[in-house]
């Protein structure tokens, strides 16, 4: 499963995957683990998915 962390969409597979595991880990009694690496997941792809964004040239080859 982990070869969905990476590529392209590896950052959306973490934010969905995270947030998953925090809603369930949330909703079940004595699952603060899981709710734990939920939030670590969604954090991780946030942080990638800002990252990706700023690397990629924006626009239409137009500078500005």
């Amino acid at each position: 499963m982990l070869f969905l962390f990476r590529g392209r969409h590896g950052p959306m597979v973490r934010i969905v995957l995270g947030l998953v595991m925090l809603v369930v880990g949330l909703l079940h009694h004595g699952w603060l683990i899981v709710a734990v690496i939920g939030a670590v997941l969604l954090l991780w792809g946030a942080a990638g998915l800002i990252s990706a964004r700023r690397q990629t040239p924006h626009g239409n080859g137009r500078q500005s």
